[in-house]
């Protein structure tokens, strides 16, 4: 595995919404689980009270939640219908809204440090996994890796001006 740095640059995309299945509910965290038999993203307080299941789709697969900066927002990929996209939701469960409308997987969003762009691992260009950044509603998407094998798990630096991912060396 290696650790790789891209320096970021916006470009055009569609925003949708799709999926409007979350329950409203204010919480301190989040987290995955597979406990009701698929994946489902759940919030809870910091202090373990308030568990909730904030997806809440029998027939959906729903993870990779970021929070934004400002913790107002959650971004998240969720499979459904066969395909991966990235969606963000208010941290209330509220005003669900789909970000990226790809035939191809786009998952594993990461927020900007100033919380004006998404990062995320997209094969949307080659059947390959590639670095993408775009602006925080959805617009814009911009590739920023081209190379093979698959890149992922983009991480902002924290003045957002690189973005490390990983490249599996074969």
């Amino acid at each position: 595995v290696a650790l790789l740095i891209a320096a970021p640059q916006p470009s055009p995309a569609e925003s949708t919404t799709a999926c409007t299945h979350l329950q409203p509910s204010v919480v301190d965290l989040m987290y995955q689980s597979a406990d009701l038999g698929n994946l489902e993203i759940f919030g809870i307080n910091s202090d373990g009270s308030g568990q909730v299941n904030l997806t809440s789709t029998p027939l959906a697969n729903e993870g990779y939640a970021s929070w934004s900066p400002d913790g107002q927002t959650n971004a998240f990929d969720a499979n459904c219908g066969g395909n991966i996209d990235i969606y963000l939701v208010d941290a209330d469960g509220t005003n669900l809204r789909r970000l990226t409308l790809d035939p191809n997987a786009d998952g594993i969003p990461n927020w900007s440090p100033d919380g004006g762009r998404i990062g995320f691992s997209s094969t949307r260009a080659n059947g390959s996994g590639d670095i993408y950044i775009m602006n925080a509603d959805g617009t814009n998407p911009h590739r920023l890796t081209t190379s093979s094998p698959d890149e992922s798990y983009g991480v902002w630096s924290p003045d957002g001006t690189e973005i490390a991912y990983i490249r599996p060396q074969f």
